[in-house]
């Protein structure tokens, strides 16, 4: 009879170890198991946060590098740049240009300047006559001037009293640095 009270008394200990198990496993392991997982969650959204600010401090310092290129070619502009007060020596000089070629310079249209934010344009048309390649050779000494100037449209016609001539004209415009820049 002595074994009945063990039994009895196993059962109620491994009840007691099963209970004890259970609210383990409700109270403290599955409630730690999401603590876990949130920190988890946590740490891997930091570890993201510090790769991106990896990424971001290269494209900063990239940017960095590309706005001082621009600032150089700015500043490098500038030095080069004609002077707001020397279009007219630099439109003397595209008379020269003219002569020099063989060109005779029929017209010469400055057009209004047009102010913008850092620059100036100064729009021109010149209307010459020659011969094509004295033309041509015109075309190639503006487009070779120190200053900034695009040709926007060069038109070329047959003169009307030599078959080896031609008229031609050209609207271009030279960009100057802004004298009212404040910067």
């Amino acid at each position: 009879m002595k074994t009945a009270p063990l039994t009895k008394r196993n059962w109620i200990v491994t009840c007691l170890l099963a209970a004890a198990s259970v609210a383990y496993l409700f109270l403290v392991f599955l409630p730690g198991q999401s603590a876990i997982r949130e920190l988890r969650a946590e740490l891997h959204q930091r570890q993201q946060y510090i790769v991106d600010a990896d990424r971001l401090l290269c494209a900063m310092e990239q940017t960095r590098q590309e706005m001082k290129e621009a600032e150089a070619y700015v500043d490098q502009w500038r030095e080069s740049a004609v002077d707001h007060g020397a279009l007219s020596e630099l439109f003397g000089q595209m008379m020269t240009q003219a002569k020099d070629c063989g060109v005779l310079v029929t017209r010469f249209d400055p057009q209004p300047k047009v102010a913008m934010e850092s620059i100036v344009q100064a729009p021109a048309v010149i209307a010459c006559e020659g011969n094509y390649h004295q033309v041509i050779a015109f075309v190639c000494a503006l487009e070779s001037m120190p200053a900034t100037i695009w040709i926007d449209e060069v038109l070329l016609a047959p003169a009307s009293d030599n078959a080896t001539r031609m008229r031609s004209e050209v609207r271009l415009r030279v960009f100057a640095d802004n004298p009212e820049d404040s910067n």
